[in-house]
């Protein structure tokens, strides 16, 4: 593609991408064959029907020639630009990096609020139940708040229920929060939750492969779904019954190689089967503490950090090797100049006071 600027493509591709997403039944996989066969934006609009039908469809073949394509395109921009809406196209340099390496990424994502104040590059998705319980909310309070204040952006659906409640406990810990629509972003879906859809607008995003104005149909939610999965480096789910939407997100955060975690609940619950079965069948790992969490991804719980239990001498230099990279116990014991055997004596004590943590690569992480 034409660039303006080295990792920068230029307007014209942009609004030839655009134009593309905009084409009735091209979707994620028929652009990207698209451009596997012509090699570029430019060259598909420059290619005659006939060599597009060999890809395509021949009614979005027609429809990428017809003249009107590329005007009505012009004519969209100035809509929702007026309406504050902006776009990423899959070929931009700020596109979400993990949404970019799922097997069908959006061909334009448009979104609506504060850009800065997000991370994509730490982005945990929370689902669950529409119809979750006191200990569903509970829960999602605890371990959003948690996580929103160790870094990371929040995730999720801006439905009634466990994600209504994740996003509200991102705000309240000032922490940022992607809400994520079936359809296009100019509305709240639901519209009930118009108050919450406003916050985000201010302090976080809000974000939709559908074009403003869309008709929602059934299968928006899951498609919606992927892009929820695909945004985060894992997928928490917090009360899902045997049939919660919630599950889809998990079945596709497996799909797209992202971790899955759950919060177990009550065995007599009808709103806990589904979470209850990922973790029994091996699909999530339980998880009680946001530092089941954090310790997955090599992350400290920096909030713990802060208020962080006296160390001794031999301890705090355990830190601090931990802290400069040194997180097994063989480059801990060469970076101090201390004997493996007095070393592990240490460490474990830490394990057993919950001063530090190792994952299945036998690698420590401060807790704190």
């Amino acid at each position: 593609m034409t660039s303006s600027s080295e990792g920068q493509i230029s307007p014209e591709d942009r609004m030839l991408i655009l134009s593309l997403s905009r084409v009735c039944g091209l979707g994620p996989i028929s652009f990207r064959n698209l451009l596997k066969r012509f090699y570029s934006v430019q060259n598909i609009f420059e290619t005659d029907v006939r060599e597009l039908e060999k890809v395509v469809s021949q009614n979005i073949a027609r429809e990428i020639k017809s003249a009107k394509l590329l005007q009505e395109t012009g004519i969209f921009v100035k809509d929702i630009t007026k309406l504050g809406i902006e776009y990423f196209t899959i070929s931009d340099e700020n596109y979400p990096k993990f949404l970019k390496e799922i097997h069908d990424p959006p061909i334009v994502l448009y979104y609506r609020g504060d850009f800065q104040k997000i991370s994509f590059l730490r982005a945990i998705s929370v689902v669950g139940t529409r119809r979750c319980s006191e200990y569903g909310k509970l829960v999602t309070k605890r371990f959003v708040s948690a996580l929103a204040e160790s870094g990371f952006t929040i995730v999720s659906g801006l439905a009634f229920g466990i994600d209504k409640a994740a996003h509200e406990a991102a705000l309240a810990a000032n922490g940022g929060t992607v809400a994520v629509l079936p359809g296009g972003v100019d509305k709240a879906v639901p519209l009930s939750n118009y108050q919450i859809f406003k916050k985000i607008l201010k302090n976080g995003l809000i974000v939709s492969e559908e074009a403003m104005g869309s008709k929602l149909s059934s299968g928006m939610f899951p498609s919606r779904n992927r892009i929820i999965s695909g945004l985060s480096i894992g997928t928490l789910v917090i009360e899902a019954g045997a049939r919660s939407g919630a599950l889809i997100t998990a079945y596709q955060a497996l799909e797209q190689g992202r971790e899955v975690f759950a919060v177990p609940g009550d065995v007599l619950r009808e709103k806990s089967k589904g979470t209850n079965s990922l973790i029994k069948r091996g699909e999530a790992k339980l998880v009680q503490t946001v530092d089941d969490i954090l310790v997955e991804f090599g992350i400290k719980n920096e909030n713990k950090m802060k208020k962080k239990a006296s160390y001794s001498s031999s301890e705090k230099r355990v830190i601090d090797a931990i802290i400069s990279g040194y997180t097994d116990v063989d480059s801990v014991s060469q970076y101090l100049g201390t004997e493996v055997s007095s070393l592990l004596s240490t460490i474990s004590l830490m394990e057993i006071e919950g001063k530090l943590a190792k994952n299945e690569k036998n690698q420590y992480f401060v807790l704190k």
